[in-house]
């Protein structure tokens, strides 16, 4: 009986790891997609209700409104554009790394991203957009 309970234990953990992992990356997945698509609306999702932002232009500690209209007048300056996270990893328990490459017509941008989990949801605590020096 013991085995058998010890056995259920280690599934149910098991099983809890992967749900949690397959969050964060499904996370990073839609992350991705907004990025891809130039889009503020469906990036602003997953924001903290104040984001830490290190932009081109702007630095400092905004609300999820001033993110999206920060990003929104940032995408709209771009042209054709690419967007590919490059590594991830974790920091800790509950928060996730990312940096990607940002790719336009006109520059080359590296993108760090800082994804904390808050009530069972992974969303954007930190972001910087960093033009890359060619």
């Amino acid at each position: 009986m013991k085995i058998v309970f010890v056995f259920i234990i280690m599934v149910l953990q098991i099983g809890g790891t992967d749900a949690y992992a397959q969050s964060q990356d499904e996370t990073v997945k839609k992350i991705s997609e907004a990025f891809n698509n130039k889009s503020a609306d469906s990036l602003s999702i997953h924001f903290f209700d104040r984001v830490d932002v290190i932009f081109p232009e702007n630095n400092g500690i905004f609300s999820k409104k001033q993110v999206h209209r920060l990003l929104h007048e940032f995408f709209k300056k771009q042209g054709k554009s690419s967007f590919e996270i490059e590594f991830k990893g974790f920091s800790d328990n509950e928060t996730y790394f990312c940096i990607g490459d940002f790719k336009t017509d006109q520059k080359n941008y590296s993108i760090y991203l800082l994804i904390k989990k808050r009530d069972k949801k992974f969303l954007i605590h930190q972001l910087q957009i960093e033009e890359e020096k060619e």
